[in-house]
This record gives C-alpha cells, sequence and structure tokens, in this order.
C-alpha cells in the first residue's frame, strides 16, 4: 500500500474534503484526487463519497481512515520515543481505571522509580472503554482496567492481581 496516498486520504477524511486537505498539505485538488482514486483502485474499493462541497467515507472508508490514523499515530510515537531514547529520556505513559490508578499502580510505579529514577511516568485516568482506545490508538504504553469480561482481539490482558470484593 502506498503509504503517501494513505496519508493524503487520511487528511481527506480528517478534514471532511479534498480542497482542504490540498490547502493543508500544500497540494492541488487534482493531485490530492489522483492520489485517493490510485488508492482506491489499489486497494479494489471505494473510499470517499461526494456528500454537499464535503464528502463522506464509505465503510471500507471509515476503516482504512481508523487504521491509517493508528499507523501514523504510530509513527509519530516512533519518532518521539526514538528522540527521547537518543537523549536518555524515557517516559512511560499508561492510562488506568479508577481502582488500578489509586490502589494498584502506585507501590508498582514507586517501586519502578527506586530502580529506574530517570523514567518519568504519566498516568491518565479513564473508564474502561477509553482506556482501551487509547491503547488501541497507541497513546498510551500501557492500559490498567479493573474488568474480567473484556477482550479486543488486538489487544493482550493479563491477570497482575486479584482484588477480593
Amino acid at each position: 500500500m502506498n503509504l503517501h496516498a494513505l496519508r493524503i486520504f487520511t487528511n481527506v477524511a480528517k478534514l471532511g474534503g479534498i480542497t482542504a486537505a490540498a490547502n493543508k498539505m500544500l497540494l492541488s485538488q487534482p493531485a490530492v484526487t489522483i492520489q485517493i482514486r490510485k488508492l482506491e483502485s489499489e486497494i479494489g474499493a471505494k473510499l470517499i463519497e461526494g456528500k454537499g462541497r464535503g464528502i463522506q467515507l464509505t465503510p471500507e472508508g471509515k476503516f482504512l481512515y481508523e487504521q491509517g490514523m493508528r499507523l501514523f499515530y504510530l509513527e509519530a510515537q516512533i519518532d518521539d520515543k526514538l528522540g527521547k531514547f537518543l537523549a536518555k529520556e524515557e517516559k512511560i505513559h499508561i492510562a488506568s481505571s479508577y481502582i488500578p490508578i489509586n490502589y494498584i499502580l502506585p507501590p508498582i510505579i514507586a517501586a519502578y522509580k527506586l530502580a529506574n529514577p530517570r523514567v518519568e511516568f504519566i498516568v491518565s485516568l479513564g473508564n474502561v472503554k477509553s482506556v482501551e482506545e487509547q491503547v488501541l490508538s497507541y497513546e498510551v504504553d500501557l492500559g490498567f482496567v479493573v474488568q474480567n469480561k473484556i477482550g479486543h482481539p488486538d489487544l493482550r490482558f493479563e491477570k497482575i492481581v486479584d482484588i477480593p470484593f
């Protein structure tokens, strides 16, 4: 798959139109349209449909947009982490639901910080769904939730502690 065309497509989808994406990416409208058509031809599916002055994503387009955004967010994270790695900095981003953030993570983070003082933790609180979404979109490195009946096919779950209720 042509990543340049995918990047153009994700910008069109995010901005809601070819003109807006062309302006943002400093490309001509015909160049953007050509890249979208080439991507559709390569994939074998229509990705966008005209809707008034904007566009509407087909189901295939919506899927490709979501996956493209994940890919490009991961690319940005790699660049960021590599820069920090080369500068000998490390940050660990964690998303957590209420119980782990208040009762389980503090001693784990404290023990890790004692052994690795240069590591900085950034912890955000959310519900189970938001933690899952942040992990799936690569916004965080780790997610912690207290629930036993979840299981997204793209995620690996591990039980770290039993909590008596």
